[in-house]
């Protein structure tokens, strides 16, 4: 039987942080504080993003207006080409008129499929403004009937703070399967396999053995500690 001391840490461990920048406006949880899956973390101040929303959705309809309008002058430009196509074929018509109609209709198929790819554009930028809206709101994004429990582990700001894209609001951790890091000397490491079971004790529960097992090893040892 071979002893050896280490650290506990959670299963997995990671820092919430909002996706856009603003005022932090609420922050629901604390050090300690279960969170659920499909909680309301935090939310950022939206004002300004709901401002961008409404600019960009004012002028998406103003693009697609547009195109209505393009879209008539095709249809005008098209039936006046046709018109003097027929004209031009039985004689009547002149090559000038007809050539005038022709260039007409296809400056106008071009500002047309101009037309098409701005309402394209303006729908994208409408798209991307309403995304960060919604990233105003930080929610826990596993679902609510995961067996696993997320507690917070650290808080790293208050309410009120200027927040940065990506700056860390909380750090959560799963805390109901736990690892241990060990370190083993070099005469030690040959006894060493992965799935050996292993008894641990902590100074936290003093008295109590918790059964796990060798999950990995590394397959170098550190040039210092050897």
């Amino acid at each position: 039987v071979k002893t050896f001391t280490g650290t506990l840490k959670p299963w997995s461990s990671f820092e919430v942080a909002p996706k856009v920048g603003g005022r932090l406006e609420e922050l629901n949880f604390d050090i300690g504080d279960p969170v659920p899956g499909g909680a309301v973390i935090a939310r950022i101040e939206d004002t300004e993003y709901k401002q961008v929303v409404d600019q960009t959705a004012a002028d998406l309809d103003v693009a697609r207006a547009e195109l209505s309008e393009a879209r008539v002058m095709l249809d005008l430009r098209r039936r006046e080409y046709e018109r003097q196509k027929i004209l031009s074929e039985k004689n009547v018509g002149t090559a000038a008129q007809y050539e005038s109609a022709e260039t007409a209709y296809q400056a106008q198929a071009a500002a047309y499929a101009k037309s098409e790819a701005e309402v394209k554009r303006r729908q994208a930028i409408l798209d991307n403004a309403r995304l960060k809206l919604n990233d105003c709101t930080v929610t826990a994004g596993w679902d609510n009937g995961d067996r696993h429990h997320r507690y917070v582990a650290s808080r790293e700001v208050d309410e009120g703070t200027l927040m940065a894209v990506n700056q860390a609001l909380l750090t959560i951790a799963e805390l109901d399967r736990l690892y241990a890091v060990i370190y083993a000397i070099e005469r030690d490491y040959p006894a060493l396999k992965s799935g050996q079971p292993a008894r641990l004790s902590t100074d936290a529960y003093p008295g109590e053995v918790f059964e796990g097992r060798i999950s990995r090893i590394a397959q170098v040892l550190q040039d210092n500690t050897r």
